[in-house]
């Protein structure tokens, strides 16, 4: 098992509905062993997978834990790339979690003390727990999502530079990115958008120096070995390689996206006939 660096936890409050739990190691320039733990030190995108993986167990534990171990004012728990975000009913904490605490006891009776301090004690418990656990159980992996993308020029806008840039054919750009499944750090931008990664070094280089307005839904883009799928139509930097005929988030569906954080993503190269007769399907609202 890796030895893993001392954790820190920063609880901050964000307006009046969500308290971030944020991650660090200890020593900034903790380094592990293990083939996954990449850091893109220089990057505007640093990507610590230690700390990723640790954010996404501690999510999960936290949404489990609510109405046992944790208060049942907590919403959710929702993961970033090195941080958990918090999310409660303000009301029921005011209203429900007050009237449970003991009045007498004025150290104990601030209904956001006793939230905050719930959350920084289970934290601490889960991750040391995390820590102390095989490395391969506390880090099950999830499950693998195969995305079809069409790699056609309509589509993958971006591959002419990009095969300049990088000094690759475009077969060889779409081979690394549909080598291997890709691990979602986390979702966010917009509903249901995946940030994933890392692809080969190969694939390495900053986003645009000039962010397009609006990108088609489905579009597919890659930097600093990361990449993202945007579900809906939206402004965007990143360099775009090919779009999906896969309706990522539906918010009339159970769950509303194909995937969560701490699952992996596999793409799968389709041909533009394939791309407009799975469109036309999925075009219907159906996944």
């Amino acid at each position: 098992m890796n030895k893993i660096p001392p954790l820190n936890l920063r609880l901050d409050t964000e307006g009046d509905s969500c308290i971030i739990i944020r991650l660090s190691f200890a020593n900034p320039e903790a380094r592990t062993d293990h083939a996954d733990a990449h850091t893109l030190s220089g990057s505007p995108d640093p990507v610590n997978a230690e700390l990723n993986r640790r954010a996404i167990y501690l999510a999960h534990r936290i949404q489990d834990a609510i109405g046992q171990a944790l208060p049942k004012a907590i919403i959710e728990a929702i993961p970033s790339f090195d941080a958990v975000g918090v999310y409660y009913d303000l009301d029921r904490l005011l209203h429900v979690e007050h009237a449970n605490t003991d009045s007498n006891d004025s150290t104990n009776n601030n209904p956001f003390a006793i939230l905050r301090e719930a959350l920084e004690q289970f934290a601490y418990t889960e991750l040391n727990a995390f820590d102390a656990l095989n490395y391969a159980t506390a880090t099950a992996p999830g499950k693998i999502v195969e995305i079809p993308i069409c790699y056609d020029l309509e589509y993958g806008i971006d591959l002419p530079d990009l095969s300049q840039e990088l000094g690759l054919s475009i077969e060889q750009i779409i081979d690394l990115h549909t080598r291997e499944p890709m691990h979602i750090f986390m979702l966010g931008f917009s509903p249901g958008l995946p940030f994933h990664g890392l692809f080969d070094p190969k694939l390495n280089l900053p986003r645009r120096t000039q962010p397009r307005t609006e990108l088609a839904p489905g579009s597919v883009g890659i930097a600093n070995r990361q990449g993202v799928i945007y579900p809906f139509a939206t402004p965007g930097g990143w360099h775009i390689v090919g779009r999906t005929p896969l309706r990522l988030f539906n918010a009339d569906a159970a769950p509303y996206t194909l995937y969560q954080a701490g699952d992996k993503i596999q793409f799968k190269a389709i041909s533009k006939a394939e791309f407009l007769s799975q469109q036309a399907h999925y075009g219907t609202g159906e996944r």
